[in-house]
């Protein structure tokens, strides 16, 4: 949520911390329904692997977006000293 509400303006934000936590408890309420209709015609196995898929590709989609905002505010030098000095 940092993320978002950094990157909304002022005027916004308000709109923004009452839409963030709405669509979070659509996903509360739709996943279980979804995985359930999953399991029901497919089986665990299946579900599991989607469930696998989302996160990765979550967190792939999350990474690329760091990436880019660090390239944008010119800290991304700072990122790969740290990278480099991890290994």
């Amino acid at each position: 949520m940092p993320f978002i509400m950094n990157h909304t303006p002022e005027t916004h934000r308000g709109r923004m911390s009452s839409i963030i936590p709405l669509l979070m408890g659509a996903g509360y309420t739709i996943g279980p329904v979804v995985m359930g209709a999953v399991v029901e015609h497919g089986s665990f196995r299946l579900s599991w692997s989607i469930a696998a898929l989302v996160v990765l590709t979550s967190a792939v989609v999350m990474m690329f977006i760091r990436n880019y905002d660090l390239r944008l505010s010119g800290n991304l030098k700072f990122q790969e000293i740290d990278r480099k000095s991890a290994m």
